[in-house]
């Protein structure tokens, strides 16, 4: 298993809607690529950011990321349960 950290530049705005650097926090293990996720608490919008980062690290990589985990002590929602749904729905 190895764990890093990468920071791609995204110049054309793709993630954020402006250019800027992204950050990830991934695990390799059995050749399986997992994205880590770390945030203090999550809202819905938080979730497209999240797909937009998977889908751009795979293009510019050229690799396929096998899952996506986030981790939060607190869901910001007035719905937990349809976010929670929102995500899985994402795999």
């Amino acid at each position: 298993m190895v764990v890093s950290k990468e920071l791609l530049y995204d110049k054309n705005g793709e993630v954020y809607g402006e250019p800027s650097d992204v950050e990830y926090d991934l695990i390799v293990k059995d050749g399986n690529i997992i994205m880590i996720e770390i945030t203090s608490a999550i809202k819905r919008g938080d979730l497209s950011v999240i797909k937009k980062k998977k889908e751009f690290y795979e293009k510019n990589r050229n690799v396929k990321i096998s899952r996506v985990i986030v981790v939060t002590p607190f869901i910001h929602d007035k719905y937990p349960g349809k976010l929670k749904a929102m995500g899985k729905d994402m795999e």
